[in-house]
């Protein structure tokens, strides 16, 4: 929300003064902040916006191209979550194509990072791989911020045991505490949470889960309050609950949309009532899964 509001502040003055590339740079992080929100509708329109005025700046003036692939590599994470996979991967694919020509900048760096999050969530682990490979020599790299994101992409593709996953997530969660970024530390809370769900320990799944929760909520994380619910749902031993937790996880996802994971509440929802032998909604969520 402060990031917001410092952006309008941006925004008005880059108009203000005929800046076109301060009003598009704008346009662009307001679409990467109101994925975050959750808000996928109002991130669409920026990103549209700011898509027009790099065709326009493209007429008017030989504009160099370093900080658009950026523009295209956010839209590509708004895309994979609206489910249209064709879309994100040809932004992608030409993202990590420029990556030859600048593989030290911060950007080229964020551009890596979210090549590796979309290979790594359709399963192409070795493509993931290859996108951080361009960018790991650099220094910035190394630094603790990146440091994390890296934990975060090998975790999420399975590159590490549990017990080595666990230590690494656990050393991440202690420099998002020193470093003050909650967004990070929300997902690495999600992480350890998978991991001790899938040893079946729900207390520190739960406690971990908690947290991440009231982040989420204080900081309008919208669109990791889903997939938190989901996970809560696991976290439980009480078949109320885990339907309390799976219905939420289905209604924010649909609100979203977050088709990914609609499917996945459904599929969920299905087992859940086919189990407790109300075959109707069973076979209503297994349909729309």
């Amino acid at each position: 929300r402060g990031a917001c509001r410092y952006q309008q502040e941006a925004l008005n003055l880059s108009r203000q003064l005929g800046l076109l590339f301060g009003e598009l740079l704008s346009l662009a992080n307001f679409g990467a902040f109101e994925t975050k929100k959750g808000n996928l509708h109002a991130a669409g329109s920026f990103f549209q916006e700011a898509d027009r005025f790099c065709n326009t700046m493209r007429v008017y003036r030989d504009v160099s191209r370093i900080n658009l692939p950026l523009l295209a590599a956010d839209q590509a994470i708004l895309h994979t979550i609206l489910g249209d996979y064709v879309a994100a991967d040809r932004q992608i694919r030409f993202d990590l194509r420029r990556l030859k020509s600048d593989s030290n900048s911060q950007n080229a760096i964020w551009i890596a990072f979210k090549g590796a999050e979309f290979y790594g969530r359709i399963g192409e682990a070795t493509k993931a791989r290859k996108a951080l490979e361009t960018v790991q020599n650099s220094e910035l790299y190394q630094t603790d911020f990146f440091q994390v994101e890296h934990t975060l992409v090998m975790c999420r593709m399975g590159s590490t045991s549990e017990p080595d996953a666990r230590g690494l997530l656990e050393a991440a969660l202690e420099r998002t505490r020193k470093l003050g970024t909650p967004y990070q530390r929300c997902r690495v809370l999600m992480e350890l949470a998978s991991s001790h769900l899938a040893t079946d320990q729900r207390r520190e799944a739960r406690a971990y889960l908690i947290e991440a929760q009231q982040i989420a909520n204080r900081c309008d994380y919208g669109v990791l309050r889903p997939r938190i619910d989901l996970l809560r749902a696991f976290a439980t031993d009480s078949a109320q609950t885990r339907e309390h937790y799976l219905d939420r996880a289905h209604r924010l996802a649909s609100e979203l949309p977050f088709p990914e994971l609609v499917a996945e509440a459904s599929f969920h929802l299905a087992d859940h009532h086919w189990i407790s032998g109300n075959l109707s909604k069973a076979h209503q969520y297994v349909s729309e899964s």
